[in-house]
């Protein structure tokens, strides 16, 4: 697994940059943007998501998410319950896989993968987060197998605008 070099704050600053300057180079039609910052839901999640359903997490916030053309945030960590966190994460961090469904009724269209804990894991489980909001209809951006695939895009569509999300982040590090 390879993320493309930057760093974690390039990563969140270069998207937001590049979409906002993106919005006012293509002012012709106005669309709105939200950016959400790190999404990081710890194993203490999994009984409140369990009990309250996976729309909890973004209930009383959904409607304002929603509204814009296009939402984006950025998810730290896998998704997964099973596993064992790889012998450099010395604070491992993962989500249950209902995240993955938090995020679309939160209202989510996009999120970058380009975090710090995104490899505790290994990679398979990030693939494995890949496929689980791809399928919830939520475009990933800034994770691959190679360096070819980690500078893959997400292209959405804001109002009649294009907008071409890229995320990065400076390795993992072995000391985070």
């Amino acid at each position: 697994m390879r993320t493309h070099r930057g760093g974690w704050f390039h990563a969140r600053l270069h998207v937001f940059l590049f979409l906002l300057s993106f919005s006012c180079l293509c002012s012709a039609k106005e669309w709105r943007l939200r950016v959400v910052g790190n999404l990081a839901f710890g194993s203490e999640w999994t009984p409140i998501l369990q009990q309250e359903g996976a729309d909890y997490p973004f209930r009383a916030i959904a409607p304002y998410l929603s509204e814009a053309d296009l939402t984006l945030g950025f998810l730290d960590g896998s998704l997964s319950e099973v596993g064992e966190p790889m012998s450099w994460a010395k604070r491992p961090l993962r989500s249950h896989p209902d995240v993955a469904k938090s995020l679309k009724a939160g209202g989510f269209d996009a999120v970058s993968l380009a975090c710090p804990h995104v490899a505790d894991f290994g990679t398979e489980f990030l693939l494995a987060t890949r496929r689980m909001l791809e399928t919830e209809g939520i475009a990933v951006f800034g994770i691959g197998e190679n360096d070819t695939l980690s500078r893959m895009y997400a292209l959405l569509t804001a109002g009649e605008t294009r907008v071409t999300c890229l995320g990065y982040l400076h390795g993992i590090q072995p000391s985070h």
